[in-house]
């Protein structure tokens, strides 16, 4: 199946305060065929997960940053999960290298689909693996429920 086919309508929010970083993966997921949301902050990407109990707003992938000015992601997690519908959003973890392991996550929070570190030479391909597995494990947990849409 073609990649293009796989993302198009699939829409992504992207919780990232690094203009640069914004910049590229909105980029990355863009040239993939994703419909890309961007939050800049912690108040931003809550008021956006919030909204998307709204029908016209189903996100597909959250890629998160843990680091924000105004909060960190791990908190932001906490917030999803009595929202979030796993069968239909999958979550994605960017952060930089050193700021928390993937372990301490994994502990912490065995909900997200896959953990990047954005300081990598090749993380525009772990990016869009990562974005591809989440959309492969959505698709498997929808169909195992038997969620149409």
């Amino acid at each position: 199946m073609n990649a293009k086919n796989v993302s198009a309508g699939i829409k992504v929010l992207v919780v990232e305060d690094d203009n640069d970083w914004m910049e590229k993966i909105t980029k990355y997921l863009q040239e993939e065929g994703f419909l890309v949301f961007q939050a800049t902050d912690y108040a931003s990407a809550k008021k956006t997960i919030q909204s998307r109990k709204k029908q016209y707003f189903d996100l597909g992938v959250i890629i998160l940053d843990l680091q924000l000015p105004d909060g960190n992601g791990m908190d932001l997690l906490n917030l999803i999960l009595p929202l979030w519908n796993r069968e239909k959003t999958k979550v994605v973890i960017a952060t930089s290298t050193g700021w928390v392991s993937e372990d301490e996550t994994v502990k912490k929070y065995p909900y997200y689909s896959d953990f990047i570190t954005k300081n990598i030479s090749d993380f525009k391909g772990d990016l869009i693996k990562a974005v591809y597995r989440a959309i492969q494990e959505r698709e498997d947990a929808r169909h195992e429920f038997g969620i149409s849409g």
